[in-house]
């Protein structure tokens, strides 16, 4: 079962650009902060960014990892 949406990273060309960006328009410091990585708490959501990709990626919190890993996520697409 999806519990809900928990993160969305973006990817970016300059990491420590969007770092200084995020932090002055968020008022506030990442609460990660690593070259592969950094991460943002937004209103209990996390706003990531990723160095060097060109896409966006969301992430869904789940109650059973193990079970949605085995589900079968065609049968539910149309």
């Amino acid at each position: 079962m999806l519990l809900g949406r928990r993160t969305v990273a973006h990817y970016v060309d300059d990491l420590g650009k969007a770092r200084r960006g995020i932090t002055d328009l968020v008022g506030r410091a990442p609460y990660f902060d690593e070259p592969y990585y950094t991460g943002f708490d937004v209103c209990r959501y996390e706003l990531g960014v990723l160095p060097d990709m060109v896409s966006v990626g969301t992430y869904w919190a789940v109650d059973d990892l193990e079970r949605e890993r085995s589900r079968d996520w065609s049968a539910s697409l149309p």
